[in-house]
This record gives C-alpha cells, sequence and structure tokens, in this order.
C-alpha cells in the first residue's frame, strides 16, 4: 500500500521546489498562485538564516538526547498491567471472542448447510454452477 504515497511525494517535492526561500534563490511561485492578496510574511535573509539554523539546532539538539538517553536501553519485561496495557487492554481478543468467533461459527454452519441442500436429489448442482457463483446456471 504503499504506491499512493509516490503521487504525494512528488506533489510535495514540486510544491517545495516551486516555494523555496529568497535565501536559496528560490521565489514565492506557489504562494503567490495561491494567495492573491499578497498576506504573506516575507522575511529577511537574515532572519530565515536564523529560522533554518534554530531548526536544525533543535533537530541535533534532539537526536543527542535521545542518543543518550537509549543507547544503553535494555527493555525490561513488563508486568501484568503493562501487559495489559500493551496488549490494548486486550480488546482486539475480546472483540474476536464476542463478534467475530459467533459470526464465523454462523457463516461455516450456513455453508454447511447450503452444502447438505445442493446435494438433494434433484439439487443436484454442476461444479461449474458453484465455482461461478451461479452466474452461468440456467434452471
Amino acid at each position: 500500500m504503499k504506491w499512493p504515497l509516490l503521487p504525494l511525494v512528488f506533489l510535495g517535492v514540486l510544491g517545495g521546489l516551486m516555494n523555496l526561500p529568497l535565501l536559496f534563490g528560490g521565489h514565492s511561485w506557489l504562494s503567490d498562485w495561491l494567495n492573491s492578496e499578497r498576506d504573506i510574511l516575507i522575511l529577511s535573509s537574515e532572519h530565515e538564516s536564523l529560522l533554518i539554523g534554530s531548526a536544525v539546532g533543535v533537530f541535533i539538539l534532539g537526536w543527542i538526547i535521545a542518543h543518550l538517553r537509549y543507547r544503553k536501553f535494555s527493555p525490561h519485561r513488563p508486568g501484568l498491567i503493562g501487559r495489559f496495557l500493551l496488549n490494548g487492554w486486550y480488546f482486539d481478543a475480546l472483540f474476536a471472542r464476542l463478534v467475530v468467533r459467533p459470526f464465523e461459527r454462523l457463516g461455516s454452519s450456513v455453508g454447511r448447510a447450503e452444502k447438505s441442500v445442493l446435494s438433494m436429489g434433484s439439487w443436484k448442482v454442476s461444479p461449474k454452477c458453484l465455482s461461478a457463483g451461479g452466474r452461468d446456471c440456467v434452471c
């Protein structure tokens, strides 16, 4: 299911290239096209440099903090409450037991009843009709 992301990636890169900051020699073509009233915030190159530098600095600081915190991380075995919370309160198991399992049993019993009815004397149906779902059958 990754293929729908490719057009989004392409459009995102294209939109980013159409709206590069003035610091990198870009123009605001996309902003001009989308916003004809010209209420766009235009920053000087010093402000753009400061914003880009602070974003990169926050990224590097976060990476260093995460690296220092988790480099010696060893997962521990969760207790009873931890397992309960990690398994989503066992809601999936409860849902499977209360909702899915009865419908599976109902479906299998209806399937067995259908086969037994179709295999009775005058109700003989050719395998071609069964595999086609009854579309090609003429009674």
